[in-house]
């Protein structure tokens, strides 16, 4: 629960809290964007300069048009999922890179693995989340090719998909030092007096999750077998918009 919690006396008071907490968590999508692109940025350099890279099942044949920074954008201001899915979105691939190089995000597999790392994400923290399908539109891939991803990457990761809350606050006091400018703005327009009091600040949703199930569907908005360890799916009630810099799906 966020510190101010105990200083609350009325329900306005309550809810101007958590108000506060909501936009906390949204400066926080600027955050990701910006590290995630400039992670990308510098391993596209390190091929550049003869780095081996392996090719995977994320990787495509050529770049997309969108940068991405502009692909986390689109995620979070079209697939529903809370902020922290995209800090533990990170997280994930972070972890992944450890274990195997393979998996440094760069302008070939970043999209890919962005996506299904915050979907991911989204399906254990939120308690209601989009199906696959939908989260296909928003990402600009084919809904069977997403499908493939996800599992891939859930055996990747072992499907160990619990962060601890001491783990979640240190990485991101660590996202945040990583980005000074987003840090001081933060501070200013926030009103936070340490980068923990803006990690503690952050958590309106919970980091932690049910106990991973499978589900199969036949049919369906899924499209066959899905993967599912949240509450509830929401209805897809609308699609995505398009963009006019967005094409489509990405390059194959």
């Amino acid at each position: 629960s966020s510190p101010d919690m105990e200083q609350i006396s009325s329900f306005k008071e309550y809810v101007i809290v958590w108000k506060r907490d909501a936009e906390r968590q949204e400066s926080l999508i600027a955050i990701v964007a910006q590290l995630l692109d400039q992670e990308c940025r510098k391993n596209d350099l390190q091929h550049q300069n003869g780095y081996p890279s392996r090719v995977t099942v994320f990787h495509g044949s050529r770049t997309p048009s969108l940068s991405t920074r502009q692909y986390v954008e689109r995620i979070a201001a079209f697939s529903g999922c809370s902020p922290c899915c995209l800090i533990i979105g990170a997280k994930y691939l972070e972890d992944l890179a450890q274990h195997d190089s393979a998996f440094l995000i760069d302008s070939y597999n970043g999209h890919r693995l962005i996506l299904t790392s915050i979907m991911i994400a989204a399906k254990f923290l939120d308690d209601f989340y989009y199906s696959n399908g939908y989260w296909a539109k928003v990402g600009g891939i084919p809904l069977s090719e997403l499908n493939g991803l996800e599992t891939e990457f859930l055996f990747l990761m072992k499907f160990n998909l619990h962060i601890k809350r001491p783990a979640y606050d240190e990485y991101l006091v660590n996202l945040l030092k990583r980005s000074s400018q987003y840090y001081t703005e933060a501070v200013e327009t926030l009103g936070v007096n340490s980068r923990l009091d803006l990690a503690v600040a952050a958590h309106a949703t919970p980091v932690s999750g049910p106990t991973f199930h499978r589900t199969m569907s036949e049919g369906g908005t899924n499209g066959g077998m899905s993967v599912g360890y949240g509450y509830g799916m929401r209805q897809d009630t609308q699609h995505p918009p398009q963009s006019s810099s967005f094409n489509g799906l990405l390059p194959c």
